[in-house]
């Protein structure tokens, strides 16, 4: 299963669930409705679409009531909405375009720098076995 694009907002209602394990709707509506200046409709329609793109399971719990969890990890949404980003940003020619853009805009310290330096090492070796 490819890792579903996941929309801005719906990013936000993943966070929950990863944070929470297991939720219900009503559960969602408590924690995002008012930190986020969304209806009940609004929620459970991003819900519904998440559920669609399999990024979260139902379960039904009893009647109606179904208890929703993270089907997809974290890091697996952030390499695809990554690779989507880099792709709108530098016509899908990111290469070290966003890479460089980002080392030099941002503030590094000295372990991050390290962990570039590795990474970027990481990634010459693989390089060479190709």
């Amino acid at each position: 299963m490819a890792t579903p694009r996941i929309a801005d907002a719906e990013w936000i209602v993943m966070e929950f669930a990863w944070e929470q394990g297991a939720f219900t709707t009503a559960d969602a509506v408590a924690a995002l409705a008012a930190a986020n200046g969304w209806s009940e409709p609004t929620i459970k329609t991003m819900i519904r679409r998440l559920v669609e793109k399999q990024a979260l399971t139902a379960e039904p719990v009893d009647g109606r009531r179904f208890r929703y969890r993270a089907k997809v990890r974290r890091e697996a949404c952030a390499k695809a909405q990554t690779k989507g980003l880099a792709e709108r940003l530098f016509a899908g020619a990111a290469g070290a375009g966003l890479l460089v853009h980002l080392v030099r805009d941002t503030r590094l310290s000295r372990e991050d720098i390290a962990a570039l330096r590795q990474a970027l090492a990481d990634k010459e070796q693989e390089v060479r076995r190709e």
